[in-house]
């Protein structure tokens, strides 16, 4: 349980700053992506695309490891 715990935390860190804030944001606080916006200086369209962008880095490198792990 933790070696996937810190696999998820180390895929974050891999994020971009804007990125990884934006998802921190929406996921562990809760905030709309209005609320974010308004937290962060960005323009709402800016934080879907960021949110959108980061999920699927985010998939991405967790599908990696996964791989790895099965082979």
């Amino acid at each position: 349980m933790r070696t996937e715990y810190d696999h998820v935390v180390r895929a974050l860190d891999a994020l971009p700053d804007r990125q990884r804030r934006a998802l921190v944001s929406a996921f562990y606080t809760g905030l709309s992506a209005t609320e974010i916006a308004l937290v962060l200086g960005e323009q709402e369209a800016a934080v879907i695309s960021l949110l959108h962008n980061a999920t699927w880095r985010l998939r991405d490198r967790l599908d990696e490891r996964d791989s790895r792990h099965r082979r």
